[in-house]
């Protein structure tokens, strides 16, 4: 119920209460849940905390290395962390994990994007 209503307030901006909802759903948790780390990696992105947002879609990635969406969002963080070799490591773990070609495209125009960029300005 926690994870549910944390996605919720994050669509809201209600970032501080996603947080919270978060805490209280890793503090029920009987174990580590990947969800709860991705969730929060998902707030941090949106509140443009992107260090904060690698380190939890790390720990998500380390309870579950096979859900290619993992690798989407960190993909999306390291994107916003100008890590380009970092992108095209993800892009393929969401290859190898049979993520939807439309995540994969997303990504690869972002890349694209910010390549034409860098020939504009140089």
């Amino acid at each position: 119920m926690y994870i549910f209503r944390a996605v919720l307030r994050i669509q809201l901006k209600m970032f501080d209460d996603a947080l919270q909802d978060l805490a209280h759903a890793e503090f029920l948790s009987e174990e580590s849940d990947d969800t709860i780390y991705s969730t929060r990696a998902q707030c941090f992105y949106a509140m443009g905390q992107y260090d904060s947002a690698l380190r939890e879609i790390g720990a998500a990635i380390e309870i579950s290395e096979n859900h290619w969406n993992h690798y989407f969002y960190r993909g999306l963080i390291r994107y916003r962390l100008n890590d380009t070799e970092g992108c095209h490591e993800d892009i393929k773990k969401v290859q190898e994990h049979k993520g939807p070609s439309g995540s994969i495209d997303h990504l690869m125009s972002l890349l694209d994007r910010q390549r034409r960029f860098a020939e504009l300005v140089d």
